[in-house]
Order: C-alpha cells, then structure tokens, then sequence
C-alpha cells in the first residue's frame, strides 16, 4: 500500500512537470519548486525513508531527492 501511494505521487509528479508550458529546455524556479514539494509529500505520505526521481528532457537531466541517505545516522 506504501509503495502504491509512492508510485501514484511520482506519476503525478511526471504529469504535471509534462503539462508546464516552457519556452525553452531550461526548468523554472517554480517547476522545480513544484516539483520538489511533491516528492516530499511523496516521502511523508508514503513512509519511504528516502527517494529520488530524475527527470529526462532532451538534453537536461533534473534531479530531485527527498529523505534520508541514512535513516539510522539521520543522513539527508
């Protein structure tokens, strides 16, 4: 069930970093923002220590981590 709600936020992460209207290759401030806040949302709701998603555009590659590296140390 954790698992289900992790992968249900990252797809709607995916979704609306695809639906941005963008002039060029370069993310905004705000997308990433965006983009960010989702996946810590992800981490808290879901109870997954840490997680990170990268993001494939053309010739860019963002991106983004949330959690811990190492729960027990308190590594982010």
């Amino acid at each position: 069930m954790v698992m289900k709600k992790a992968i249900t936020l990252v797809l709607i992460i995916l979704i609306l970093f695809s639906s941005f209207p963008t002039q060029s290759n370069a993310m905004s401030d705000s997308q990433s923002a965006a983009i960010q806040t989702l996946l810590n949302d992800a981490c808290r709701i879901s109870g997954v220590p840490g997680m990170s998603i990268s993001i494939l555009d053309e010739d860019d590659v963002f991106f983004f981590s949330s959690g811990y590296e190492n729960l027990e140390k308190g590594i982010p």
